[in-house]
């Protein structure tokens, strides 16, 4: 605003800065550029928006091409993956991360659901309490299947087994493990239609926890995005919630990927 103007003035000048045009949105050039360790432009907040940039920034990106946003469009979610972070005014790398966060819980909550088969990786997502701290089942033991209702654990520290019979017990898979010695048998149940048909319907209720998690952080960075709309300008604004509803569609299609992959792992068989 013209009241903050003329201690920006004094800050440009302290900076070493030949002009102040960049008040009225023209290009920098790099001797106008203030140290980036000085301003720290772009640092993330939150969902990553610009720490109290001394000076208001403008970026622009190219117009992408694709069709109409939407459900129904050809360019939207699937083009979000490419968008340029300067065609934000968001932090698009944290942004991103925060919706990833949503598709690794998925990916955990799916894997302690029983699939149709038997593998060895079926165990993967288990951790064990051990020396104190939880550490994933792969660093205690080594699993095998021995047949298709048989695996086994082969621990790397005898003293660990009935650590692992209670993480094995406690992952929501029914099953019962047996600790002889240094190994742990884990006998795995046949899956009949009822327990297939419940096991599906459970993964399409923790895939629409994930959309309910991605829709929290669409609404978290839409409200930084209202906070601070004073200081850009209107297309900029709608173009950083466009983008932001296009990686929504984006990471959906992810969770409706790993959900339907899992429904035909559980409906399936040997």
């Amino acid at each position: 605003s013209a009241a903050r103007r003329p201690a920006a003035h004094a800050l440009a000048r302290s900076m070493g800065m030949r002009s102040c045009s960049v008040f009225a949105h023209r290009p920098l050039t790099v001797d106008h550029m203030p140290p980036p360790a000085v301003v720290g432009l772009r640092a993330p907040v939150v969902v990553g928006l610009m720490a109290n940039p001394p000076f208001p920034v403008r970026t622009f990106a190219a117009k992408k091409k694709g069709g109409k946003k939407g459900k129904g469009g050809k360019g939207g979610a699937k083009g979000a993956a490419n968008i340029r972070d300067d065609a934000s005014i968001l932090e698009l790398a944290p942004l991103r991360a925060n919706f990833q966060g949503a598709i690794t819980a998925l990916e955990k909550e799916l894997g302690g659901l029983r699939g149709g088969g038997t593998s060895a990786t079926m165990l993967d997502h288990i951790e064990v309490d051990a020396y104190g701290a939880m550490t994933p089942l792969s660093a205690v033991a080594q699993v095998t299947k021995k047949s298709a209702q048989l695996l086994t654990a082969t621990l790397y520290d005898a003293s660990l087994g009935e650590a692992v019979k209670q993480a094995i017990e406690d992952s929501g898979m029914n099953l019962n493990p047996q600790v002889d010695g240094d190994v742990v048998s884990i006998p795995i149940p046949k899956l009949d239609k009822s327990s297939r048909e419940a096991l599906g319907k459970q993964a399409k209720k923790v895939a629409e926890a994930a959309k309910q998690r991605l829709r929290r952080v669409r609404k978290d960075a839409m409200d930084e995005v209202k906070g601070v709309k004073d200081d850009f300008s209107e297309d900029e604004v709608n173009r950083t919630n466009d983008i932001i509803e296009a990686l929504v569609e984006d990471y959906s299609v992810v969770v409706d990927e790993h959900r339907d992959a899992k429904i035909d792992e559980v409906m399936g068989s040997e």
